[in-house]
């Protein structure tokens, strides 16, 4: 509060509450510095000395404000442990308009004690112990709680406590028991839910060209993990011991062991794909690795070389004479695959070269190979009577299954699933290298050696099968011979 009051010829001013002893006129005194006075001269202000201002009955009485020389200290006296930590309550001049009047008393509280930035906090000039409380209301905190006095509220404080308490005795300190949260439950590429997780998987896979049948087969096992878990749990929730038991029922519920084994490579998929998107920090699917062949390895189907007669005796007859060329090709060019003769057209069967070309759009691992045309093929494949369009007729599979249980295998899919394809390796690899035969197949050598060592089958068994020829098949039931 600024105070005017004149005397003769001359005007004082200060800038404290109360400049008025009780009869309402300002009393010169010693050195009493609470006061700023100044005589005006005309409009020049002229500031008077220290020996000769007023008494502010206020401020005389706050606690320590006054040296032993009646002078008014610069700073507050403080407690040890106050100064040690650097707080301090020092004297600030007040200033309006580029002039000053009177002071307050400023508390700052270093960053270090805080463990953030610095406090500032200003008292007026009548408020000394209220700022000296206040320093040293924040030393002692710094003392009992550390830097958590001033970064903490209240009810933080609680839960730090009980978070404390329950990792008592778990080898683990605050610190990294709150990363390891932060890192699982808020994961950098954000949350998702497992169906959310499933459609940007199967966006990436489109962007990338996967064909549609692999799409499909994404779509079918990863779609069971999502429904058996639920569409809108969230992909970082689900635990690895949530997967195992998930992969043991359905192993127990009568499922084959190939279905199973389809699940946990789609399952293992997901997770992969959700971990380099980086919704989850550990795969959980990892640990299905072991899970992933549940019963031993069985032998593959091989057909000998009267079922493959019968075979094609059956895809000879009127009912099925479309089906015999897929049929050749599958048994005697390369083993070609039942999804890769439906990409398949009579133009890519070069019957005077005696080769079949699938280039990178037809086959499984996109990468082109040519399959050569054994002579008894070329006389199977020329009785074919229209040799244009696709080789495979509508509603293949379908067609292919009605021919299998014709020719005498009552359970195709299960007893001689890709019998045929296995049957062209292993009796191809007793007349050839395995060079040639993997070159053919489009397979890897870590397939031919697992597949097709069989020592059951001879290398006689294997001139017979690819002497297999119209001529020498054994009447069975309507033959039909197609001429070109």
């Amino acid at each position: 509060m600024k105070n005017t009051f004149s005397r003769g010829a001359f005007e004082f001013q200060s800038e404290t509450d109360s400049i008025f002893s009780t009869n309402n006129q300002p009393e010169l005194v010693g050195s009493n510095p609470t006061l700023s006075a100044s005589l005006l001269i005309g409009n020049d202000p002229v500031v008077l000395p220290e020996s000769c201002q007023f008494r502010d009955e206020n401020t005389a009485k706050e606690p320590n404000v006054m040296t032993p020389q009646g002078r008014m200290r610069k700073s507050l006296e403080l407690s040890k442990r106050a100064l040690r930590l650097g707080i301090q309550v020092r004297r600030i001049p007040n200033r309006a308009r580029g002039q000053e009047y009177g002071h307050s008393w400023l508390v700052v509280i270093p960053a270090k004690v805080t463990g953030q930035g610095r406090i500032r906090r200003q008292f007026k000039a009548t408020e000394a112990g209220m700022a000296v409380d206040f320093a040293e209301g924040a030393a002692n905190k710094a003392k009992e709680l550390g830097l958590t006095a001033f970064i903490l509220k209240p009810e933080e404080m609680t839960d730090a406590k009980r978070a404390l308490k329950r990792l008592q005795g778990s080898g683990l300190s605050l610190t990294a028991a709150v990363e390891f949260a932060v890192r699982h439950l808020r994961p950098a590429g954000g949350d998702a839910t497992l169906v959310q997780v499933l459609e940007r998987l199967l966006r990436a896979k489109k962007e990338k060209n996967l064909r549609p049948a692999s799409l499909e087969s994404l779509q079918k096992y990863a779609g069971r993990l999502v429904r058996n878990f639920g569409e809108e749990t969230p992909v970082k929730s689900v635990t690895a011991d949530q997967l195992k038991t998930w992969i043991r029922a359905c192993a127990a519920s009568g499922s084959s062991a190939r279905l199973v084994q389809n699940i946990a490579a789609y399952t293992r998929q997901f997770f992969r794909f959700a971990l380099q998107e980086m919704l989850i920090v550990t795969d959980p699917s990892a640990a299905l690795r072991p899970e992933g062949r549940l019963e031993d390895e069985k032998a593959i189907s091989v057909l000998t070389v009267d079922q493959t007669k019968a075979l094609l005796r059956t895809a000879m007859t009127e009912k099925h004479r479309d089906l015999l060329p897929a049929m050749v090709l599958s048994l005697f060019c390369g083993g070609i695959r039942s999804e890769e003769l439906t990409r398949l057209r009579w133009s890519d069967v070069d019957l005077t070269a005696g080769t079949v070309t699938l280039d990178g759009r037809q086959t499984k691992t996109r990468q082109r190979r040519k399959c050569e045309i054994p002579a008894n093929a070329r006389e199977f494949l020329l009785l074919h009577p229209k040799r244009q369009g696709p080789i495979t007729p509508q509603r293949f599979e379908l067609r292919a299954s009605q021919l299998y249980l014709d020719a005498g295998f009552k359970n195709w899919k299960r007893d001689y699933a890709n019998a045929k394809r296995h049957s062209f390796g292993t009796y191809a690899s007793k007349l050839h290298d395995w060079g040639w035969v993997v070159d053919q197949m489009g397979n890897s050598v870590v397939i031919m050696l697992r597949h097709y060592r069989d020592g059951s089958v001879s290398k006689e068994d294997a001139q017979a099968f690819f002497e297999i020829s119209p001529a020498n098949l054994t009447a069975a039931g309507e033959i039909l011979v197609m001429r070109a």
